[in-house]
């Protein structure tokens, strides 16, 4: 079974159950109490090890390294402000199983199970069993709803803050020029001496008086391999390119070629195939885009401060931090 949906929706699971869903009998490490309800350690180490299994799908390297790091110092917060959000949400009794129906043939559908055994049996493979299953995601159903109750519909984002935004950042919606390239090539470490490569350089220039650019560059160029020459250099973004080739290939017109352009890395004829100027992105094609990086923003700080909220008014006790 493949991880991705399953593997994520698992990452909510460990982080809002609750007590009662991994209620156990052994005595363990308590790391935090929650209106009277313990964190234990092996709630951490269980949202812990999902949380690690699902960032090694998405980062490798630095990156990976710098995620796990801020889960670290993360997950105690989180699973507290889990906790709090579900408690709410279960004071409000809300009636989600109708949505939960939905959500489970969603993620059915995602993972290509064509029956609820196949559902079964995969969750199995994860250690986990439908109950409990269909029982947390029902909680968190429940959180999206509190969620949705006390931040998100609260939120009221106009057309005229959009279009301000759009003007505070058309940088950002600034599209490039673009050059298609092709390129006669010759590289300077496939030559004896500067005699050599300036004889078949010469020879390059003599050819393109009466024949066509492509003919000659696969007579001659040195891109790609002997058995496979390319000479198709490639679409690059205004700054992309060397610099020494950009500013020839900016003086030029779609077809035109140009003379020898020397760089570090060789000689090269350039022939323009396209030219695809910078353009600004017209408002209405960005416009939802913009509405949802506000949204994201400012659905940030109101979560924020809904959760200092229910911090306030809940008692909570830290024994010690996840390290």
């Amino acid at each position: 079974m493949k991880k991705t949906k399953i593997g994520l929706m698992a990452t909510l699971i460990v982080l809002l159950a609750t007590a009662a869903l991994q209620a156990t009998e052994v005595i363990e490490e308590i790391y935090a109490v929650v209106n009277g309800e313990a964190i234990t350690y092996s709630e951490l180490r269980s949202a812990e090890a999902e949380w690690i299994r699902n960032l090694r799908d998405q980062f490798e390297g630095e990156k990976l390294e710098e995620a796990l790091k801020r889960m670290r110092l993360e997950l105690m917060d989180t699973f507290i402000e889990r906790k709090l959000l579900i408690a709410e949400a279960k004071r409000r009794e809300y009636d989600v199983d109708n949505d939960v129906d939905v959500m489970i043939k969603e993620i059915m559908k995602q993972n290509n199970f064509n029956t609820e055994e196949d559902l079964k049996a995969a969750l199995r493979r994860e250690g986990l069993n439908y109950t409990t299953f269909r029982e947390q995601q029902k909680l968190y159903r429940m959180q999206q709803r509190l969620v949705y109750e006390e931040i998100t519909s609260k939120i009221k984002i106009d057309n005229a803050e959009i279009m301000a935004y759009y003007k505070e950042h058309l940088n950002d919606y600034t599209l490039p020029a673009v050059f298609d390239l092709n390129a006669i090539y010759l590289n300077p470490e496939n030559h004896a001496d500067e005699a050599s490569l300036q004889s078949k350089a010469d020879a390059v220039l003599k050819a393109l008086e009466s024949k066509d650019f492509s003919t000659v560059a696969q007579e001659y160029t040195e891109l790609g391999q002997e058995s496979e020459k390319n000479i198709h250099l490639g679409e690059f973004k205004a700054g992309e390119m060397d610099p020494e080739l950009e500013k020839v290939a900016a003086t030029m017109k779609p077809g035109a070629t140009s003379q020898w352009v020397r760089t570090t890395s060789g000689w090269y004829i350039l022939q323009l195939v396209k030219f695809t100027p910078s353009r600004l992105v017209e408002y209405e094609e960005v416009r939802d885009r913009i509405r949802r990086t506000i949204m994201a923003a400012r659905h940030e700080i109101k979560q924020k401060e809904y959760l200092e909220k229910l911090k306030k008014d809940s008692y909570i006790k830290i024994y010690k931090r996840w390290q």
